[in-house]
């Protein structure tokens, strides 16, 4: 499973003159802005896990590039939270809290993940990286600035320098400064990503509290997205099985009925079709025109089962490629 888990960070606060924390709206909505895109994000490799949409949809660079962008926000916002908590008069006894109950989760994930994935498991995901880059967060809280970004420097550029086969064991996995990243569905090592928490330190030290005092959001969606940038750690506890489960119900359903199977499998056949015709340099509109014209022969033929059911015999399968010539012809 390519997942791509939140970074579930100190919630914001700062003091008031009676020294009670109030609770800062700009970080705590944009955590559960976050929190909506990654839902998003996981939903679309379920979907493409039970074929609802096309299998490789989740391979695209395009898709990958989104994972980044949601961890990067988690990440940068553990700095934020760690700067703005630490202006409350006693932040420690909250920080460990949300460490214990980050900690205990992520080897909840790893030993789950282990039983149900096997190889893939998940032994250094995103919730292993906020454990240990909060860790060594700490130091930076009491460094000038100019140590945070120095420090946040080398940390994105160590791995574009460092590549060491000696550190490709498994004892070194976690680091980030292998040749190669190990198998895994869901993997953030140390380096780079720790970069990102200290990002978030230096942009929380630059900006003035006032900046996170108000909310990006107004009205009944702003309290729904603090609301669960408030309680993202149980959001993301309980989202994904929630989701796949249902699809693991709902799809053998689907498959059994008649009237929806086949139009269960349209998309997916649809997208793969297209995706494969742009890679040979012809524009969406035509690839849109000659997959849906391939589909409808498919279906006419009485092939259109035959094909998903993948035994195709070898007439067939060049009755299917006379069909989709004569589709890309018209």
């Amino acid at each position: 499973m390519a997942t791509m888990m939140p970074l579930l960070a100190a919630t914001p606060m700062a003091p008031t003159a009676s020294h009670k924390p109030e609770r800062l709206a700009w970080p705590d909505q944009l955590r559960g802005l976050a929190l909506v895109a990654m839902v998003s994000f996981h939903l679309t490799w379920d979907l493409a896990y039970f074929r609802l949409i096309a299998p490789d949809f989740t391979e695209q660079r395009w898709f990958e590039l989104y994972g980044h962008a949601i961890a990067s926000t988690f990440l940068m916002l553990v700095g934020v939270s760690l700067v703005l908590a630490q202006r409350a008069s006693n932040p420690w006894p909250g920080y460990w809290r949300r460490m214990t109950a980050i900690s205990l989760s992520a080897a909840a994930i790893t030993i789950v993940t282990f039983y149900v994935m096997g190889r893939g498991f998940i032994f250094f995901g995103i919730l292993h990286c906020i454990v240990l880059a909060s860790l060594a967060a700490v130091p930076f809280l009491f460094l000038p600035t100019f140590a945070a970004l120095a420090a946040m420097l080398i940390a994105f550029a160590l791995p574009l320098i460092v590549h060491s086969p000696s550190l490709d064991g498994p004892n070194f996995w976690w680091l980030g400064l292998g040749t190669h990243l190990p198998v895994s569905d869901d993997i953030r090592p140390f380096l780079p990503w720790f970069g990102m928490v200290l990002a978030g330190i230096v942009l929380a030290r630059w900006l003035p509290l006032t900046a996170w005092r108000g909310p990006i959001l107004r009205g009944a969606p702003g309290r729904w997205a603090g609301a669960a940038g408030q309680h993202s750690l149980l959001i993301y506890m309980v989202h994904q099985p929630l989701m796949f489960g249902t699809l693991s119900v709902l799809v053998p359903l689907l498959a059994a009925s008649p009237a929806m199977a086949p139009r269960a499998a349209v998309s997916p056949f649809r997208s793969t079709c297209e995706l494969q015709c742009k890679a040979q340099g012809r524009d969406a509109g035509f690839c849109a025109r000659a997959c849906g014209c391939l589909v409808s022969r498919l279906q006419a033929d009485g092939l259109w089962q035959t094909v998903q059911s993948g035994r195709v015999t070898k007439p067939q399968a060049q009755k299917v490629a006379n069909e989709a010539l004569a589709c890309i012809k018209s």
